[in-house]
C-alpha cells in the first residue's frame, strides 16, 4: 500500500464538510487566519465570530514557536476551548473551530461528544452522521490504518442520502479524501460508482460551491477507467457548477475569476478526458526563467525533461531539493533538463521562511526567486508559468509533483512525490536516453537498452515528509 504521512492524515481528517480544503500533499502549514469563518457564508452566531477574533489575536500574541510544542498547543487550546462554549455549538461552528482544536486530544472528545448529540437531535441528518463518523476515526498513525477511511469514503458515496450531502456540501470532506488520498487500484475501482452517481448530481444549482473540490479530484477521477464519452457526460455538471459559482463568488472577488477561470478551461480541454501520460506534454509558456533565452517547454524538444513542479512555501518540495541536485550533476553535458515549476502563489517565501505579500505582483516574485535560489543551492532552472494552468493540465494534484517527458516530447511518467531518490529517477532517465541512441552517463549497459513499457508509470504514491 503506498506510503502516506502522519501530517497528512491529521490534516485530512480535518477537513470537515463546507470547510476549506487545503491540499494535503502541499502541506502548507495551517494558522488560525487560514480557519476565520466569513461571516457572510457561514451560519454563525456573533458570539462565536467575537470569540473567534479574540482567539487569532490571542495566538498571534504567542509568537515564532509559541505554539510549537504539544505541551504549549494542548495549553493553549484548553484554555480557549471553554471560552467558545463547546456544548452549545452548531455544527457549521465546530466546522469553523481551528484544526488544533481537534488535534488536542481532550478538546477532540468534547467536540465529538458535541456532536454526537446534534446527530442524535437530527438522526435522519447524513451531514451530521458523517460528521461524527469523521471525528470517531481519530488521527491514522500509519498507512495501515487507512482502511476505516477508506471504508468511510465507501459508506459515503454508496448512501441512499448522498444528495442531502451533495445539497448541503457535507461530502466536500469526503472528496478531498479522494483527491489527497493514496489510492489503490482496488481502492479506485472500488469508489468508481459512487464518484459518477456524485457527479451526476452536479449542476448550476446543486454542490456548486464545492466545485473546486471535485475539480481538484478529476485527476483521480481519471485514473478510475471511465469511457471518454463518460467523463465528457461527467463533466457537463461540474462545468455549470463551477460557472455558476464563478459568477457568485466573482462579484466580490475578482483574483477568484481567474482561478475560476483556469478551472473551467481545463474541465473543457482534451486533457480532462484523457490522461496526460503517455501522450504529447502540453505546451507550458514562461514568464520567467533563471535560464537566459528559456521562454517555453518546447524549447526543450529533443531532450529529456525532468518537471518539478514545486512552490516556495513547500517544505517536502524543498527537502527534495538535494536529490535534484543530485540528478543535475549526474545529466550535466547530456541531454537532459531539470526544471523547477512553479507559478504566481500571492506570497513568496524566503529562504529564512519569512514572507513577502506579493498578490497581483508576479514580477515582485521573479525578482525575489534568485537569492532564494543561491541560498538553497538550486543548480537546475527555474521556471514561472504564468498561472496554475499547467498544474492542471499535468493532473497535479499537489506539490510537489515530477512529470518526465521524453525526447520525442511524450510523457512517460507522471506522478506525486512517488520516487523520491535521484538513483530512481535515473534509472528512468537513463533508459529513455539510451532507447533515444543518446550518450548515457557511465557508458553502454544492456539494461538500459531494453524497450521500457513500465517506465509509463502513474501509480499515485506518497512518501513520508
Amino acid at each position: 500500500m503506498p506510503s502516506v504521512s502522519r501530517r497528512s492524515l491529521c490534516a485530512l481528517l480535518l477537513a470537515f464538510a463546507g470547510a476549506a480544503v487545503p491540499a494535503i500533499a502541499q502541506d502548507a502549514p495551517p494558522t488560525p487566519a487560514d480557519a476565520q469563518p466569513a461571516e457572510q457564508e457561514s451560519p454563525l452566531s456573533r458570539e462565536f465570530i467575537a470569540t473567534f477574533q479574540q482567539f487569532v489575536q490571542a495566538y498571534q500574541t504567542l509568537g515564532p514557536g509559541g505554539g510549537s510544542t504539544m505541551e504549549a498547543l494542548t495549553a493553549f487550546v484548553e484554555e480557549w476551548l471553554p471560552r467558545f462554549g463547546v456544548a452549545s455549538l452548531s455544527v457549521e461552528e465546530l466546522n469553523s473551530l481551528p484544526p488544533m482544536f481537534y488535534q488536542v486530544e481532550s478538546s477532540r472528545q468534547q467536540i465529538i461528544e458535541r456532536a454526537e448529540a446534534l446527530a442524535a437531535e437530527d438522526p435522519d441528518s447524513f451531514g451530521k452522521e458523517l460528521f461524527v463518523r469523521i471525528l470517531r476515526i481519530g488521527q491514522p498513525r500509519g498507512p495501515e490504518e487507512l482502511v476505516p477511511v477508506y471504508e468511510l469514503i465507501d459508506w459515503a458515496l454508496t448512501h441512499p442520502k448522498l444528495e442531502e450531502g451533495v445539497e448541503d456540501l457535507s461530502i466536500a470532506s469526503v472528496v478531498s479524501m479522494i483527491s489527497q488520498l493514496p489510492m489503490p487500484p482496488e481502492q479506485l475501482e472500488q469508489f468508481k460508482p459512487g464518484v459518477a452517481r456524485l457527479l451526476g448530481m452536479m449542476d448550476a444549482d446543486t454542490g456548486a460551491e464545492m466545485s473546486p473540490n471535485v475539480t481538484a479530484m478529476w485527476p483521480m477521477v481519471l485514473r478510475m477507467g471511465f469511457e471518454k464519452e463518460e467523463l465528457k457526460s461527467m463533466r457537463v455538471g461540474l462545468l455549470a457548477a463551477l460557472r455558476a459559482e464563478r459568477e457568485r463568488i466573482g462579484q466580490r472577488d475578482p483574483r477568484a475569476v481567474e482561478i475560476f477561470s483556469e478551472q473551467i478551461a481545463y474541465l473543457s480541454s482534451d486533457v480532462a478526458v484523457a490522461s496526460v501520460l503517455g501522450s504529447d506534454a502540453p505546451e507550458i509558456e514562461f514568464t520567467w526563467s533563471s535560464r537566459e533565452g528559456l521562454t517555453k517547454l518546447s524549447d526543450l524538444e529533443g531532450k529529456v525533461v525532468v518537471l518539478d513542479f514545486w512552490a516556495t512555501w513547500c517544505v517536502p518540495c524543498i527537502v527534495k531539493f538535494p536529490e535534484l541536485a543530485k540528478l543535475q550533476e549526474r545529466y550535466e553535458g547530456y541531454d537532459v533538463v531539470v526544471l523547477g515549476v512553479t507559478h504566481p502563489q500571492g506570497t513568496f517565501t524566503n529562504a529564512d521562511g519569512s514572507q513577502v505579500p506579493t498578490q497581483g505582483n508576479p514580477q515582485r516574485e521573479h525578482e525575489l526567486m534568485p537569492a532564494f535560489m543561491e541560498a538553497k543551492n538550486i543548480t537546475w532552472p527555474i521556471v514561472f508559468s504564468p498561472n496554475g494552468e499547467a498544474n492542471f493540465q499535468y493532473g497535479v494534484e499537489g506539490i510537489p509533483h515530477v512529470t518526465i517527458v521524453g525526447p520525442d516530447g511524450t510523457v512517460v511518467y507522471n506522478e506525486d512525490r512517488s520516487i523520491y531518490y535521484a538513483d530512481d529517477y535515473a534509472k528512468i532517465i537513463d533508459k529513455l536516453l539510451a532507447n533515444a541512441g543518446k550518450p548515457v552517463p557511465g557508458g553502454d549497459d544492456d539494461s538500459t537498452t531494453e524497450t521500457d513499457t513500465d517506465t509509463q508509470s502513474n501509480t499515485k504514491t506518497d512518501t513520508q515528509n
